[in-house]
Formats: structure tokens, C-alpha cells, sequence
């Protein structure tokens, strides 16, 4: 989903070209609310991001 500055926003996933990965909800064009991303080497982090930095992590 996007907005009208076609910024990612809302719901939706995202698969980079290096193997990393975002999925869970955007605003703006930056990670917001619930969502799960790893980095190229499968390193996980999820739960509550805002401005594209996790907050509140959900993994133990």
C-alpha cells in the first residue's frame, strides 16, 4: 500500500535486493507499528518499531 508521495504506508512487505526483509505496517515510507525484519543473515527483530527503529521487541 502506498500513499499519495508514493511512500510505502500502511500494510506490506519488502524484500531487498542484499536478502534482508520487512514485512508488518509502514507510515510514510518508514516502519511503523507491528512488524518483522531480518537482516541478510537471517538476524531477527520484531515487534513495535517507530521511524524505522524497533521500540518494543517481541522475541524473547
Amino acid at each position: 500500500m502506498f500513499n499519495t508521495q508514493n511512500e510505502f504506508h500502511g500494510q506490506g512487505r519488502f524484500f531487498f535486493e542484499n536478502g534482508e526483509y520487512y514485512g508488518g505496517e509502514w507510515k510514510n515510507g518508514e516502519y511503523y507499528g507491528r512488524g518483522y525484519y531480518h537482516d541478510k543473515d537471517y538476524n531477527q527483530q520484531i515487534g513495535e518499531w517507530r521511524h524505522g527503529t524497533l521500540i518494543n521487541s517481541l522475541k524473547n
